[in-house]
């Protein structure tokens, strides 16, 4: 039974079909090295990212469920692997997720004239709501997680890859992502963090605020760039 089967209907027994996964996975060798691992993750993502705009809700929904499967397999491996109490297998294969997902939105961003960003902005979004679940292992890594999420969004800044400037506003505005930057890392170290993530936005926007020229897609981008600032937190309300 494939993956996406098993995601979509398997839940009353979804962990012991999950082991029953991964014994398949070593069967066939896909997790034997670092390599296989490697192009198993970047054959998934591509297959997530070769699907065109859907207008109607079915088909929509029918690739939400795709990628939503892929996501959901990659965070129950980054949970049972390694150590409970060493962090560090989690954190590079998480790495290397974010890595593979990066690359192949760079290569469709500059590549492909019909760039459809929909797909990488789904991954990014329901892998770290996915990680940011309320379990002790997952909460071991929670600084690790943000790190890895904040230097991947500061790899995609809108200087280096224009065509997925709007997805990734939304990323760095995603409620949660900025509650935990803000709130649950330590010592307010995601605060700086976060204000390099803002200068990217910056620098992006400065030739056209400068000499304002604000037609309609960098207009459409202030708008949205002032309503995220204004849904912001004021640092009177940041209990830290």
């Amino acid at each position: 039974m494939g993956w996406n089967i098993l995601y979509a209907r398997c839940w009353k027994r979804f962990n012991e079909r999950f082991s029953a996964f991964v014994t398949s996975m070593h069967k066939h060798g896909i997790l034997e090295t670092d390599y296989k691992i490697v192009r198993f993750f970047r054959v998934c993502t591509e297959i997530c990212a070769d699907v065109s705009p859907q207008d109607d809700i079915k088909s929509r929904y029918h690739v939400y469920n795709q990628i939503d499967a892929f996501v959901r397999l990659v965070c129950l491996l980054i949970r049972h692997s390694g150590d409970a109490h060493n962090p560090a297998t989690k954190v590079n294969l998480l790495n290397k997720v974010l890595g593979i997902v990066i690359g192949i939105c760079m290569d469709h961003q500059k590549n492909s004239p019909d760039f459809y960003p929909m797909p990488f902005q789904r991954i990014f979004t329901m892998l770290f709501y996915e990680l940011c679940n309320p379990e002790a292992v997952l909460e071991s890594i929670n600084w690790h997680t943000l790190m890895a999420f904040s230097n991947a969004y500061h790899y995609l800044c809108p200087m280096k890859a224009p065509g997925f400037v709007f997805s990734w506003l939304e990323l760095i505005g995603y409620r949660t992502f900025v509650m935990r930057m803000m709130q649950h890392s330590p010592d307010k170290k995601g605060w700086p963090i976060y204000a390099q993530l803002l200068s990217d936005l910056f620098k992006f926007m400065a030739p056209y605020l400068s000499l304002c020229i604000l037609r309609y897609h960098p207009s459409q981008l202030y708008s949205i760039e002032k309503s995220g600032f204004d849904c912001l937190p004021t640092a009177s309300s940041w209990s830290i």
